[in-house]
């Protein structure tokens, strides 16, 4: 669970998106990043479109990058 990730996602997107780091960042073209009141960790919830589709990615100590192509 340790190591980057980059996801390219198209414009027209129709999916909810859950992303969750504990020690690494998250950088997104969909929605805006929470970051833990007490300790470590970043998470991303975010609807694009309808979201009719769901999308879950988590790392432990790696950098998440989605990004709208």
């Amino acid at each position: 669970m340790s190591g980057e990730l980059t996801l390219r996602l198209p414009a027209e997107l129709s999916a909810r998106i859950a992303a969750e780091t504990f020690s690494g960042g998250i950088r997104s073209d969909f929605g805006s990043v929470d970051e833990a009141e007490h300790g470590p960790g970043k998470r991303l919830r975010a609807t694009a479109g309808a979201g009719t589709a769901r999308i879950e990615l988590e790392t432990f100590s790696g950098d998440l990058e989605i990004v709208r192509r």
